[in-house]
């Protein structure tokens, strides 16, 4: 019973898609002087996305950060900028379908068998999720996260995956030095 609740946790994950994610940032630093934060607009505008998805990643930026305890400021010790973008993944899959001994024994050289071939393609969209923080004061770049992983179509599920998307960049953040 056991291994088929495990199964079943795999096949959710799987369909639900994971993200992968990648943060690197500046080991140098103390994380904990940082106590404020702005967006950097021309990055923010520059991102080749929607303006509502652009909405739904400040969002989540915006409620993460100050769940951690920085606060948005107009006189700010990061800026934060984005990149973002999606695309179409193709995956063509093809199975071969057979059924019978084939050759053996039987009838003659040959036995009963059934055969096909099946090929399905699915499309789905993948986004990417760039994530920069700079030192306000020095303008360099101080902590970076990527993210990239599949996006729903329909608007509650796509608000829900763009959540996730940047709740998982930013979960290390501040780093621990590690």
């Amino acid at each position: 019973m056991k291994k088929i609740w495990v199964l079943a946790v795999i096949a959710l994950m799987y369909g639900c898609g994971s993200i992968a994610v990648f943060t690197d940032f500046d080991e140098d630093l103390d994380f904990s002087n940082y106590r404020s934060f702005a967006y950097l607009k021309s990055e923010v505008d520059a991102a080749e996305i929607s303006d509502l998805d652009k909405r739904r990643i400040l969002r989540s930026i915006d409620s993460l950060l100050l769940q951690k305890g920085l606060q948005k400021s107009e006189t700010p010790d990061l800026l934060i900028g984005f990149g973002a973008s999606s695309e179409k993944d193709v995956q063509v899959n093809q199975n071969q379908n057979w059924w019978g001994p084939g050759w053996g024994w039987g009838w003659g050289w040959w036995g009963p068998g059934w055969g096909g071939n099946q090929t399905s393609v699915q499309t789905r969209t993948v986004g990417n999720l760039t994530l920069r923080m700079y030192d306000a004061r020095t303008q360099k770049l101080v902590w970076l996260g990527k993210g990239r992983g599949a996006l729903p179509l329909k608007n509650a599920k796509r608000t829900e995956r763009i959540h996730a998307f940047v709740t998982q960049l930013i979960q290390n953040f501040p780093p621990s030095g590690e």
